[in-house]
């Protein structure tokens, strides 16, 4: 059975002490609260959604406490280690966090038969809304590894996900679809890294007050000290001073060292790295010394150690475990973007470093 919500009666209630005394009506001061005020909310956000979905090949949906993204991302060939035998993976792009604008994302390769059994547990966990589910590409008995029927088949899947996420974003909950597209693993791990960023902001922020109390004396005095003191500090070009690689570098280092490739625990270990650096990042200024900044440069420190390994992983080295593949292709994907972000910043902070120093 459906559950309605009614209104709230606007009447006194007749049973009270004095029935007649009038309730003033709520100034525009005063927040609404109760039933309409969810249903604002809930409007705000429906209307956010449509604006962001219009903008999106693929799907977006709210979800433990936050919002959740899908879309299609590639397909790979694999081999059964048993038997050799060739099989297609479609590999799908999911993204969560708190908002629109601070997502996560991570890859999650399945097979046609991992579709199919998932299929088959959420229709059995959720009998009431299984006819309404949609249905997946037909089974392909002949040619399943042409590039007609992956294609085929990718098109059908991706409409399969998007519907079933846009139209029941309940079941992202629902153990199943855990275990398929690692969802609430994933977002646990994306609010922990945005707490431990929260704390660390604070720390830094009262660092810099109690720095700045400190600081008794004038501008001018400051910029008449000499060049070995703290003013060379201060002019200090970010692009000298941070360790800064290139994806270039990372690849002649790969080939000229072999590096090992990781293994679960330490591709996992990467991957909250890189979320902290980016969290990091996200949050600097143009007008911070980034020099200064222990925090980013121990990150820094900590990513770029480990950068060689991930792209070692991701390229299959020897000794490469194959299931962890599109999870290193993602990580370094993203390592390389917030490093490229940083630079841009850094160019910043160079221009004015050069500025200052004429």
């Amino acid at each position: 059975d459906e559950v309605t919500i009614e209104p709230p009666n606007p009447n006194p209630n007749p049973n009270a002490t004095n029935p007649t005394a009038r309730i003033p009506p709520p100034t525009r001061d005063i927040p609404q609260l109760g039933w309409k005020s969810n249903l604002e909310v809930y409007e705000r956000k429906q209307k956010e959604l449509k604006e962001r979905q219009a903008e999106f090949e693929g799907v977006y949906a709210y979800a433990f406490s936050g919002v959740f993204s899908f879309q299609m991302y590639s397909t790979s060939t694999a081999s059964n280690p048993d038997t050799g035998s060739p099989y297609t993976e479609y590999v799908m792009q999911c993204a969560y966090g708190p908002g629109f604008d601070n997502l996560r994302s991570w890859l999650v390769a399945r097979r046609y038969s991992e579709f199919y059994a998932m299929d088959t547990a959420l229709r059995e966990t959720y009998p009431a809304l299984a006819p309404r589910f949609p249905n997946l590409p037909a089974k392909e008995y002949y040619n399943s590894m042409s590039a007609e029927t992956v294609q085929r088949r990718r098109s059908g899947l991706n409409g399969y996900m998007k519907m079933l996420i846009r139209e029941f974003p309940t079941v992202l909950k629902s153990r199943t679809m855990n275990e398929f597209l690692q969802v609430a693993e994933r977002a646990s791990d994306v609010l922990r890294t945005a707490d431990i960023f929260m704390a660390e902001a604070a720390e830094r922020s009262s660092s810099i007050r109690r720095s700045n109390s400190n600081a008794s004396q004038p501008r001018e005095r400051r910029l008449r000290r000499s060049p070995s003191n703290d003013a060379e500090n201060d002019l200090t070009d970010p692009t000298e001073a941070l360790p800064l690689i290139t994806s270039e570098q990372v690849d002649l280092y790969v080939a000229e060292q072999a590096p090992g490739p990781m293994d679960w625990e330490s591709l996992t270990a990467a991957e909250r790295e890189v979320q902290k650096l980016q969290a990091h990042v996200a949050h600097l200024s143009a007008k911070e010394r980034i020099v200064e900044d222990q925090v980013l440069l121990e990150l820094l420190q900590a990513t770029l150690r480990f950068w060689p390994r991930l792209r070692a992983t991701g390229a299959l080295a020897a000794d490469a475990d194959p299931l962890l593949t599109p999870r290193a292709l993602q990580c370094d994907e993203e390592l390389g973007r917030v490093v490229a972000d940083l630079r841009s910043l850094c160019a910043v902070h160079s221009i004015s470093y050069k500025s200052a120093a004429l």
